[in-house]
């Protein structure tokens, strides 16, 4: 998620793993989640398997770590053990691609 801007700011984009398995009701719940904890914009992915969700504002480490906290208040369909990886690394990760041969690639739904 971390990114560094031309000034040598660092910066990261909010990711956020859902445990949901896809449906219409799952995908709109997931994409409610995501007006709350990031009312600024960002993309829902669906992977095959569950959401995926990509703020599209960059924010300052503290920030981030605020919106992994509030994320927490939605386990468990927001996915804990990642949230709380992400606190440990102090960064985001996501890995958005599918399986060779298994499933299509992740898809923006919203």
């Amino acid at each position: 998620s971390e990114v560094e801007l031309a000034d040598g700011a660092r910066m990261h984009f909010p990711l956020l793993d859902f445990h949901l398995a896809p449906s219409a009701t799952s995908r709109l719940i997931a994409s409610r989640i995501l007006e709350i904890l990031l009312p600024t914009g960002a993309i829902l992915l669906e992977s095959g398997e569950s959401y995926h969700g990509w703020g599209l504002a960059l924010v300052e480490e503290p920030r981030l770590l605020e919106f992994l906290a509030r994320a927490l208040l939605f386990a468990p369909i927001v996915d804990r053990a990642y949230v709380a990886h992400q606190l440990l690394e102090r960064r985001c990760a996501l890995r958005i691609s599918s399986k060779a041969n298994e499933q299509p690639a992740p898809r923006v739904v919203g």
